[in-house]
């Protein structure tokens, strides 16, 4: 078999001409399909390689890895910044303190896990994150609409995302399939996906070849705690599962082996 196509470098898309904090790197070579992986929050500029490496290390490892970077670690919405009005992520970022008093019932220990992720930092700049990695999942998907897949899918590749990361390669998919690529990648993994409950995956579906995996952890305290502060209530795909009848969307528990947002890297099997 001829060696599947390299991944270009940057997508030329819409937030990657001005910004760099997307882009798409190679972090090891190799054979076979590749494999694209996604950090979650506040990762940016830390060499998250040898928990990846771990991780890939029972299902692939000897295929080729490219890094997506996509997040905003470290940056704060500035009412000055054009990206930092748009749409409910900036709303939600001027919430008062008063707000998350009132969420605080709904979520035990959410004071404590606020500060322990980063306190009011965190809340305000959670949903520019958010917005930050549905653009990352367009610009990767305008990469992979230039890749050729190859015959019989043979180096379609293999999307990995861990928190918002995982909400990155999911929108990523979607986006690929609104734009009419089916099949276009081998399979989706998420691992404790930051991801709302509710989120419809049909969307996704047609652009995925085989499964979209989803790796949760009633036992995760950041989904469990933080995520639902800041998203007012909501429990994530992440620690309870999509609960889907799509039967090519396998909700995978791991709760009894992984009980810190971390441990997924040294705890899970990859299907």
């Amino acid at each position: 078999m001829r060696p599947c196509p390299e991944i270009a470098d940057s997508s030329g898309g819409s937030l990657a001409k001005t910004d760099r904090r997307f882009r798409v790197q190679k972090v090891r070579d190799g054979a076979g399909r590749p494999v694209l992986v996604a950090n979650g929050f506040r990762t940016r500029g830390r060499d998250t390689w040898p928990d990846w490496e771990r991780l890939l290390s029972s299902q692939y490892p000897k295929n080729p890895v490219y890094r997506v970077h996509w997040e905003t670690s470290g940056w704060l919405p500035n009412p000055t910044d054009k990206h930092s009005s748009i749409g409910i992520g900036a709303t939600l970022g001027a919430v008062p303190a008063s707000a998350i008093t009132g969420v605080a019932p709904l979520v035990p220990g959410s004071a404590l896990a606020l500060i322990a992720y980063g306190g009011w930092s965190f809340f305000r700049s959670w949903p520019t994150a958010r917005r930050w990695s549905d653009e990352g999942g367009r610009n990767l998907s305008q990469v992979l609409q230039k890749y050729p897949s190859g015959l019989m899918h043979k180096c379609a590749p293999v999307l990995i995302g861990h928190s918002l990361g995982g909400a990155l390669m999911l929108s990523a998919a979607e986006q690929l399939s609104q734009s009419g690529f089916k099949k276009a990648v081998d399979s989706v993994h998420l691992l404790g996906a930051a991801i709302p409950l509710g989120r419809d995956t049909s969307k996704a579906m047609p652009a995925i070849h085989r499964k979209l995996y989803n790796y949760f952890s009633v036992n995760d305290p950041v989904l469990g705690r933080a995520f639902r502060t800041a998203q007012l209530g909501q429990q994530a795909v992440g620690q309870v599962g999509f609960g889907s009848v799509e039967k090519r969307v396998v909700d995978v528990d791991v709760s009894r082996e992984v009980r810190g947002h971390g441990e997924y890297f040294g705890r899970v099997h990859l299907l």
